[in-house]
């Protein structure tokens, strides 16, 4: 459906500790991996996030390269702040 609707890549972020399960079965669904370090975002430096990415098209994936997931903003709205 997303491809249908013509976006390019499917992009999800998990936790990368204690986190196997989940991790394992993105890569063998053909998305692969690459380490979340945002010095902007403050909750990259407390929480160890990863952040895998798929092409919807015949096209070479293009990589996020670190930018910003607002990870911070994301976890207040998760704390009720």
């Amino acid at each position: 459906m997303a491809a249908a609707r013509g976006y390019l890549f499917a992009r999800l972020y998990t936790d990368a500790v204690n986190n196997e399960v989940a991790i394992a079965f993105y890569q063998a669904n053909g998305y692969v991996s690459e380490p979340y370090q945002n010095l902007q975002d403050p909750a990259c430096m407390k929480y160890k996030t990863v952040i895998f990415s798929k092409s919807l098209t015949f096209n070479p994936l293009e990589f996020w390269n670190n930018r910003s997931i607002h990870l911070t903003e994301q976890i207040a709205k998760q704390e009720g702040n």
